[in-house]
């Protein structure tokens, strides 16, 4: 099991390196009224199409995942009855203040919804009901069915500050979420802000991924283009990327050659580009300036200590990641797919990912006629929502 999560480590490493530096190419013009075409087709690579699919919205969102794995499968069979982890995600937002999201769960007698929310006026619905019937056939027993005689209706309502009190109350634990209701923890900022940079405004953040996505965009997919033919490829509207047994060696080889041949003049030119773009007091670039023996360092390990060979011992994988995306402007469907699938002597692991957007597409969302407030709640049970001081069991 060691030397296949080894394998998976690296190749993940590989391909989120090269899908964040080269998932913008060809999509500096958000406004083309032709997204399709934003890139030369002939260069046009998985990440391209992954991009565009991501930058879809206004549609419903269908999100899909199963996992298997030999050494969950009797935990999930005590669970579920089944040995695979299935959960199906659908959400439409047809504004800023309103939504819905349909959580399912699949058990031994099929799909079954598990989780309900909806979002309408600034305030937000949980179908708790359906939660404490989920709870109580995972967990039977467990006082969930006893809950739901109490709630008084199906749904709970929560303002926006039921919420942010509610996830405030984390941090007594040692565990603050409060930051999750805010809209200053979203957008592409947020990235840095968990660096340590919360000083960084989305605009400077969008222009540190530019200057990133520029330098390293092009040489990123350019090695992979020359790999193999079976790393990058076409099937009509599908691109996909994939690495497996048969083309790990060239992969490695060919990241660690472009390690060698340009590290250290990438890092250079990084600095200087944002150097030209941000200035030298800018803290992005202080903050690379001043690690340049350490990244100088890391650059001359992996030439060094990289022997090109690869070692999967008696692993089989195959991860993939695809994505496509067809229709008309206002009408497009986005599709992207990532699937691992693995085995050694000691474990086989399963796991796929399916996301889809449909532009365009709408839901009604209607708001529960009966629904009990939080501070209701609140008054019921005490403090347990809030600080857990309460006897009441929750």
């Amino acid at each position: 099991m060691k030397s296949m999560k080894k394998v998976f480590a690296l190749i993940l490493s590989i391909i989120l390196i090269i899908g964040i530096v080269s998932g913008c190419e060809g999509k500096k013009d958000d406004t083309n009224e032709n997204p399709t075409n934003a890139v030369d087709q002939s260069d046009k690579t998985v990440f391209d199409v992954l991009s565009e699919a991501l930058s879809i919205s206004g549609g419903v969102v269908s999100v899909e995942l199963e996992l298997k794995s030999n050494e969950a499968s009797a935990e999930l069979q005590t669970y579920l009855g089944t040995d695979t982890l299935s959960v199906k995600l659908d959400a439409y937002s047809g504004s800023d203040t309103e939504a819905i999201v349909n959580l399912s769960l699949k058990t031994s007698e099929g799909y079954s919804e598990a989780l309900e929310v909806i979002v309408k006026d600034q305030i937000i619905y949980v179908n708790a009901a359906k939660l404490c019937d989920t709870v109580e056939t995972l967990m039977p027993g467990q006082g969930a069915a006893q809950i739901k005689t109490v709630l008084g209706s199906e749904y709970i309502s929560f303002t926006e500050a039921d919420l942010q009190s509610l996830l405030s109350s984390f941090s007594d634990s040692g565990l603050d979420l409060s930051d999750i209701a805010s809209d200053e923890s979203t957008g592409v900022a947020s990235i840095f802000g968990m660096l340590g940079l919360e000083s960084v405004t989305e605009a400077d953040a969008k222009d540190y991924l530019t200057i990133f996505t520029d330098v390293l965009g092009s040489k990123a997919l350019t090695m992979l283009k020359d790999v193999e033919p079976s790393v990058l490829t076409q099937n009509g509207d599908e691109y996909s990327l994939t690495i497996n047994n048969s083309n790990i060696q060239a992969v490695v080889t060919a990241f660690v050659d472009l390690a060698e041949s340009d590290g250290v003049a990438t890092y250079n030119e990084i600095l200087a580009q944002l150097k030209a773009k941000k200035g030298e007091t800018d803290q992005v670039y202080q903050m690379l300036a001043g690690v340049e023996n350490e990244v100088k360092t890391a650059i001359d390990e992996i030439v060094s200590d990289a022997s090109k060979e690869v070692n999967v011992d008696d692993a089989e994988f195959d991860i993939s990641l695809s994505s496509s995306v067809t229709g008309a402007a206002g009408k497009r469907i986005g599709s992207v797919a990532f699937n691992i699938s693995g085995s050694d002597l000691e474990d086989t692991i399963k796991l796929a990912i399916k996301y889809t957007i449909s532009e365009g597409e709408t839901k009604d969302i209607t708001v529960p006629e009966n629904a009990t407030p939080f501070a209701d709640l609140q008054s019921l049970f005490g403090d347990a929502f809030t600080d857990g001081t309460s006897d009441s069991g929750l």
